[in-house]
């Protein structure tokens, strides 16, 4: 009976792996989700020129996390094209390369 239990157990684990601390639990069918060990919570990460950006997602369920995880990465990402824009002096209303103005993006940061 303790075998079949065990093989359930990792069966359901198949896609997570710790990191080398063990603090954090990553997940090969979901890139840039992470769920800390010791609280359960989960965080979005992304690398943005150099620089490993980690927020908390605010939820410890996966089905909530996966969604909040897209939202995250649309923020980071329109802010990188925020700064982009912005590093080449590119006015307010004129339009990026991804179909962003920069006032609208600027805006949504902020709300």
């Amino acid at each position: 009976m303790e075998a079949l239990a065990e093989t359930t157990a990792s069966s359901r684990k198949r896609g997570q792996k710790l990191s080398t601390d063990g603090q954090w639990r990553s997940f090969s069918k979901v890139p840039n989700l992470l769920q800390s060990v010791g609280s359960a919570d989960y965080y979005g990460r992304i690398k943005v020129r150099g620089k490993v950006i980690r927020e908390s997602l605010k939820t410890t369920v996966w089905s909530t996390a996966k969604l909040r995880l897209a939202d995250f990465l649309k923020r980071q990402h329109e802010a990188r094209a925020v700064a982009l824009a912005l590093a080449r002096d590119i006015e307010p209303g004129e339009r990026l390369a991804q179909g962003l103005a920069v006032d609208r993006v600027t805006v949504a940061l902020v709300v």
